[in-house]
């Protein structure tokens, strides 16, 4: 398995997003033979369409980050991570290979590129635990965000808000699902808009007195 970005130009009867990052397989002859004279890759609209991969209309890359969807071990929703290949098992379910850790369930992720990465977006800080605006986005996904001019990698140093549909949001909301006490301030089904996770683990937000507070976060759920 190889990734392929798409560059363009765009040609009739193929659909591709232009930046996107696409999974292409060499043609096999058979279970012993590849032909690398041409790559097979699922466009848009699911049609598998033959590429000759010297025509310079995709850029291929050795590895591109993923955001988790679900969590392992010691990462969480949202974790970025690099993916360096994968390997289909006997059931014929896709593992990407997540680098220096091993297979993970490829339906548990989504790859990275400029069509989820760019200026606007909305990542958590893994150090500082803020909520940070991406302010630009180079051709290797290394970013600046508000408040810092320095680019910087996304796996280790970056987090994603991940809906409850398992999507990616480019804004992160809570939405409230409990209300403890009269003087909490919040609003059971109000969506807020969060400032940072604490150091012990809690919601910081804006409340309905439009104060930053503190709040457990089974209160909240993601989108």
């Amino acid at each position: 398995m190889i990734f392929a970005r798409y560059k363009g130009p765009d040609k009739e009867g193929e659909q591709f997003v232009p930046g996107k990052v696409y999974l292409s397989y060499p043609e096999i002859e058979n279970d012993d033979v590849v032909i690398l004279d041409y790559i097979e890759i699922l466009d848009e609209s699911g049609k598998l369409v033959k590429i000759d991969p010297k025509n310079g209309r995709f850029e291929f890359l050795d590895e591109v980050y993923a955001a988790l969807l679900m969590g392992y071990n010691s990462k969480v929703v949202g974790d970025i991570v690099v993916i360096n290949g994968g390997e289909k098992d006997e059931k014929g379910e896709l593992f990407f290979n997540i680098k220096k850790e091993g297979l993970y369930l490829a339906k548990n992720m989504t790859t990275l590129d400029r069509t989820n990465v760019y200026p606007g977006v909305v990542l958590q800080d893994v150090f500082d635990g803020y909520w940070k605006v991406v302010l630009s986005v180079d051709e290797c996904l290394w970013i600046t965000v508000k408040g810092n001019v320095i680019n910087k990698k996304l796996d280790g140093k970056f987090r994603f808000a991940v809906s409850r549909d398992k999507e990616l949001m480019t804004v992160p909301l809570l939405k409230c699902v409990r209300n403890e006490g009269v003087d909490e301030q919040l609003t059971v089904g109000k969506m807020y808009y969060p400032i940072k996770v604490d150091k012990y683990g809690n919601w910081l937000v804006k409340n309905d007195k439009n104060e930053a507070k503190s709040y457990l976060i089974h209160r909240f759920s993601m989108g």
